[in-house]
């Protein structure tokens, strides 16, 4: 057993019982002496300091057999004072007596039987201080001993946080159901990286041989590759609930049956993964943004245009390995060579733009009137740049941050992934740096448009905004990317921009 005794806790319950503050002595304070001089106080130490000779006659003592804790030689300096302050000075001279029996072990020339001596001695003044802590009797204060340990390990629980991707349904009704989708070549990679470490898994499902592609085994065979790789990412399947078909007679709502349960894929990525897909070979898609909704406005509500819901659809025009999937049951807007279609939130008054970066995501540029992906909008109208993945999902939205009303009018995506968007603004724009302005005086802005550019990174997350506005309406409606990274902008003023001479009405500018 290895015994550490800090005097400290001595120290602290000796002056709290005096009354002193933690780390003062007695020796120093002016105050009525309430407790006697302990031997760690500040005057003690002095006075050891001085006389080693004393420090040196009881460990001479004790290697001689002699007990190390001895009650009736602790002295008090103040008449009447509790036997616990004799009993604590006896415990930690005993102590002070045994860590000087320990430093002899270090003396220059110490024989062999020296040394023994020593541990011998040490050994059975470490039973003494042990046998009597435990049968230390005090009034006022309990002495427990520790155990000193070189690791502390937690009990509790660290929970991992999984990042869920869910597929849309594979498969309807029974799961151990071939899928038509996975038959035939079907390749694609799957990229992780995990501590610092590149894991590059192929996939390849014709190395399944003669097994049948249904949902599980084809989950159960990529399993095994994502084992062999020793990384953390898992794949399973998600039951979908059916729920009941029905029909609607008039204003009635009939039951008729129940749909069959549909099975997604569901991709597990550990904490420690991040994880991307890519296929193995690519085909060109084309990407169309649409307002959908009643073409009758006067007799059913709608809105300004008559349109009650955008929507983001991918095609493809190629057959075979790369052809799109089959009309999806329900689906009433079927036409060929649509791979998915998906609804823009309905405060979406205007898509914009569309734009592709380069790992295949979908960048959308649209104006906002209402709260988009739970994030509220502070005025009238802002602008929202969405980011979707080959697979229709959403990845983030980001709205600007317009205190009066923006419009969102160019949209770019660098090769490296940057994004910039474009257009005007009145009012003020959150984290915007000005240049020079004239559509007001400093810190105020006219009802006037301004030009304005915002640039995310890779990550959604903006980079800069920088506002530039003439006196009177002007507007950024172009965007580039430069190749060392500039941003080039082109738009139009109704009066001079900031350094140049006015020309007539609507001019442009870059």
């Amino acid at each position: 057993m290895i015994v550490n005794f800090d005097p400290s806790l001595l120290s602290d319950y000796y002056n709290s019982r005096a009354g002193l503050g933690s780390g003062l002595s007695q020796g120093y304070s002016s105050a009525p002496k309430y407790a006697p001089t302990a031997p760690w106080a500040a005057t003690a130490r002095q006075t050891a300091a001085n006389s080693p000779a004393l420090l040196t006659e009881t460990v001479k003592s004790a290697m001689q057999g002699r007990k190390l804790i001895d009650e009736s030689a602790a002295k008090l300096d103040l008449p009447g004072a509790s036997a616990d302050y004799k009993k604590l000075f006896a415990l930690f001279q005993g102590l002070n007596t045994l860590s000087g029996v320990a430093d002899q072990i270090g003396a220059k020339g110490l024989t062999t039987a020296q040394k023994e001596k020593i541990k011998a001695v040490f050994n059975s003044g470490l039973l003494e201080v042990n046998a009597y802590t435990q049968s230390l009797d005090l009034d006022k204060i309990r002495v427990v001993q520790g155990d000193v340990q070189a690791l502390a390990k937690s009990g509790a629980t660290v929970v991992k946080t999984l990042a869920n991707y869910i597929t849309p349904p594979l498969v309807s009704g029974d799961v151990s159901a071939e899928i038509a989708s996975l038959t035939g070549e079907v390749k694609f990679n799957i990229h992780i990286r995990r501590a610092g470490t590149d894991h590059d898994i192929a996939i390849d499902l014709a190395d399944m041989g003669a097994t049948p592609r249904s949902l599980g085994n084809v989950v159960t065979f990529i399993n095994d590759k994502l084992i062999a790789e020793g990384v953390g990412t898992r794949l399973a399947t998600s039951r979908i609930p059916g729920g009941d078909r029905t029909i609607l007679a008039g204003k009635t709502v009939i039951k008729v049956g129940t749909n069959p349960d549909s099975w997604a894929l569901n991709v597990k990525v550990d904490s420690g993964d991040t994880v991307t897909f890519s296929a193995a070979d690519t085909a060109p898609a084309i990407y169309l943004a649409q307002g959908v909704g009643n073409p009758d406005p006067d007799n059913k509500p709608a809105t300004k245009d008559g349109v009650t819901q955008r929507q983001i659809l991918k095609f493809q025009t190629e057959t075979g390995t790369f052809g799109a999937p089959p009309r999806v049951d329900g689906d009433l807007n079927w036409v060929d060579g649509k791979v998915w279609s998906r609804d823009v939130e309905k405060t979406a008054g205007t898509i914009r733009a569309t734009q592709i970066g380069p790992d295949g995501s979908v960048y959308v540029l649209a104006d906002v009137t209402g709260k988009t992906a739970g994030e509220a909008i502070k005025g009238t109208q802002d602008v929202a740049l969405q980011k979707y993945d080959s697979a229709g999902k959403l990845v983030y939205s980001r709205t600007l941050g317009a205190a009066s009303e923006a419009s969102g009018l160019a949209l770019a995506v660098s090769a490296d992934g940057q994004i910039a968007v474009a257009g005007k603004v009145t009012g003020r724009l959150g984290g915007a740096t000005d240049g020079a302005l004239n559509s007001g005086e400093a810190g105020q802005y006219a009802a006037n448009s301004d030009s304005f550019v915002t640039v995310f990174n890779e990550a959604g997350e903006e980079s800069w905004t920088q506002r530039r506005g003439a006196r009177l309406d002007d507007e950024a409606t172009n965007l580039a990317f430069g190749a060392d990274g500039s941003v080039y902008v082109a738009g139009r003023s109704k009066s001079a921009m900031p350094g140049a001479t006015v020309v007539g009405d609507w001019d442009s500018y870059i």
